[in-house]
């Protein structure tokens, strides 16, 4: 599968990726989880080119922890509207989309962070 071509996913894939959503029904154990092991304390440490994808209406995730995340990996940050927190699941199309214009404007070579 490409980016360029979300619809390739197979229906046990998706189905795979849907299911897996079933057993994490514990948000208090998830966010005990987060908090004893935060990634954010280490983004600034990651050396190579990052796109920061954002659902516009993510309930478990705010929109300002997006703009850390962003700042503190020095990557551009792209909202998807219409988008919840699980953005590959509910709106493949503009996630793939937004993978693509990363990829495809150079952007690469200009967020490349010397060793």
């Amino acid at each position: 599968m490409s980016v360029a071509d979300p619809g390739a996913l197979t229906n046990e894939a998706v189905e795979g990726f849907l299911a897996a959503q079933l057993l994490h029904t514990d948000v208090d154990s998830a966010w005990q989880a987060l908090q004893a092991d935060d990634p954010r304390q280490e983004l600034e440490a990651v050396r190579c080119p990052v796109l920061v994808l954002w659902g516009a209406e993510d309930v478990q995730l705010p929109l300002d922890d997006a703009f850390e995340y962003a700042r503190r990996l020095r990557a551009p940050l792209r909202v998807i509207p219409g988008c919840g927190h699980l953005l590959i699941g509910e709106r493949p199309d503009a996630c793939a989309h937004a993978i693509d214009d990363f990829l495809g404007d150079g952007s690469l070579e200009r967020h490349h962070l010397p060793t």
